[in-house]
């Protein structure tokens, strides 16, 4: 019976207390983790005072900077406008610079014969040079004032 015994005993299945220990690490380990969230959550009270004011100072300076780039974005259109003014002003001239050339052309053959005529006649102009000069800046103003105004005051910059 002795022997019986040994063979009971060889035959029976034995438990193995591997799985047992192995779960038993996990969650210790996961209890761990668990008391080390708890335990840092509960020394941060979350933002401080000098946190959220650096916020507000960082709102208020992007603030004032969007405020700024809306003015230069509002200067630049109001240059793009006169930009674009001026270029309908330089497209007019030189649509009308050909009629002023060949008006030009005429008045350089008929100077000499006008010259010519008033050496003959002994004519001699009742008016001055400054006022001849005024005259012409006047028919000029009528087809171009604001190119005229900004020459005139250039004139009298240098002068």
């Amino acid at each position: 019976m002795a022997r019986a015994n040994n063979t009971n005993k060889k035959s029976s299945p034995s438990v193995s207390l591997f799985p047992f220990l192995s779960i038993l690490a996990c969650v210790m380990g996961t209890l761990t983790l668990i008391i080390y969230g708890v335990a840092l959550g509960q020394t941060q009270d979350g933002p401080s005072e000098q946190a959220y004011q650096q916020v507000i100072d960082m709102i208020a300076q992007i603030t004032v900077e969007i405020e700024r780039l809306k003015v230069m974005i509002a200067q630049a259109l109001e240059r793009e406008k006169q930009l674009s003014d001026l270029r309908d002003e330089i497209a007019w001239l030189q649509s009308m610079l050909p009629g002023f050339l060949d008006e030009m052309k005429q008045a350089a053959v008929l100077l000499p014969q006008y010259e010519e005529l008033k050496r003959q006649v002994g004519w001699r102009p009742a008016i001055s040079n400054i006022e001849i000069r005024n005259s012409k800046f006047n028919i000029l103003n009528s087809w171009c004032p604001s190119t005229i105004s900004r020459i005139r005051l250039r004139l009298q910059k240098t002068v």
